[in-house]
């Protein structure tokens, strides 16, 4: 199982569900949108982080290459897993330490990308909750963000998994 919070709600309630979720033996995966300095305990909770490259730079105080970011906010802030989402360009992903991953996204025609964040962060979810690797899952989110850009609204932009 896993429990994904932005932070669209108030930073002590993310950290309170990551606190029962850590006691549960769940995966905490935290997308900082809209980006805010993050306190030490809900990093120390944070399992994967999962900024775009505006809000990466944002916490990181700089502007940068996405993949430097991923690699720098996974060591500032102790965070294993980091994903860092670029758009066009894909994601870049460090899991435990290592360096960036490209994970380039395939070249479509992008109808609105208003949802694309979300279906990103919904298919890495499932995918780590079946227990598939961080960079596994996010290439598998990279697949869902492409198709749900491909198609007006949000929700009904959102791929099923048949058509993955």
């Amino acid at each position: 199982a896993s429990v994904v919070c932005a932070l669209e709600a108030l930073q002590e309630t993310v950290t309170a569900a990551f606190r029962i979720a850590r006691k549960a033996g769940v995966t905490t995966i935290l997308n900082p949108a809209p980006p805010r300095p993050l306190g030490p305990e809900l990093t120390a909770m944070t399992d994967v982080l999962v900024p775009n490259e505006h809000e990466a730079a944002e916490l990181a105080g700089h502007d940068g290459h996405a993949g430097e970011l991923a690699e720098e906010l996974s060591r500032q802030l102790g965070i294993a897993g980091v994903v860092v989402t670029a758009g066009q360009q894909g994601a870049y992903v460090v899991a435990n330490g290592a360096r960036a991953t490209r994970l380039p996204a395939p070249s479509v025609h992008a109808a609105d990308t208003t949802g694309a964040g979300d279906a990103f962060v919904g298919a890495l979810a499932v995918r780590l909750r079946d227990g598939v690797s961080l960079l596994e899952s996010a290439r598998f989110a990279v697949s869902a963000a492409s198709v749900s850009v491909q198609r007006p609204g949000t929700m009904p932009a959102f791929p099923r998994l048949d058509e993955l």
